[in-house]
């Protein structure tokens, strides 16, 4: 069934002169996977892919430095046209904790890699603002920018307020450092400020103590 789906795919693409390939798509964020986050829903908006429209990735505890870096939460194959839109939800159960859209680039019958930025200073922040441009549909770092705005497509980003760690601060939470990824600032958890049988909620500082589930006893799904 998969390669009957490509070898349509592959036909339609070549009738039609639209451009094909493959994505690969990752998350990099500072919300607390399984504290704060259950799971990673990603989707293509109108591009018919060879692969599943959507895919989800549960998110673990052990994953806060994976989404820090850039978590691979999606791989799209034979996706066509060469500027898909890319919906990413994070989710507490079914509860949506952000929503964010982006446009990547593929080259044609190539390959591409999109990162979407989930900041936690987005919480709380309706875009387009007030006073913003209607394209502005985004948020980022705190601010409203278009789905243009990718850490491989910047063009289109307001100025980045970090270039280094030192720029970012730790937000008032006392087990937080702060982290500059891609000229926005990240709050990265370090466990060993809290003490014994503590665990740090980036929303908080040390919390409670942690069972052996490994979550701690007054920890939710939620922010």
């Amino acid at each position: 069934m998969r390669l009957a789906l490509a070898f349509l795919l592959l036909l339609v693409g070549c009738d039609s002169g639209t451009s094909r390939g493959d994505l690969v798509v990752r998350v990099k964020s500072d919300l607390q996977p399984g504290f704060e986050f259950t799971e990673v829903r990603t989707s293509l908006e109108g591009s018919p892919t060879a692969s599943d429209g959507e895919q989800t990735v549960r998110a673990l505890t052990a994953e806060h430095s994976s989404y820090l870096a850039g978590r691979e939460v999606a791989v799209f194959e034979g996706v066509l046209g060469a500027d898909p839109v890319v919906r990413v939800r994070v989710m507490a159960g079914e509860v949506v904790l952000a929503d964010r859209h982006a446009i990547a680039r593929i080259p044609n019958g190539g390959a591409a890699v999109l990162t979407v930025l989930v900041t936690r200073d987005c919480q709380g922040v309706t875009c387009p603002g007030v006073a913003g441009a209607a394209n502005e549909t985004e948020c980022v770092g705190g601010a409203c920018v278009p789905r243009s705005c990718t850490p491989e497509s910047p063009g289109t980003c307001p100025p980045p307020p970090c270039s280094r760690d030192s720029d970012c601060s730790n937000g008032g939470i006392e087990c937080a450092l702060g982290r500059c990824a891609d000229g926005r600032c990240l709050l990265a958890a370090d466990e060993s400020l809290c003490g014994a049988g503590q665990h740090c909620a980036l929303s908080s500082g040390c919390v409670g103590s942690v069972g052996d589930s490994g979550v701690p006893d007054d920890a939710g799904a939620g922010p």
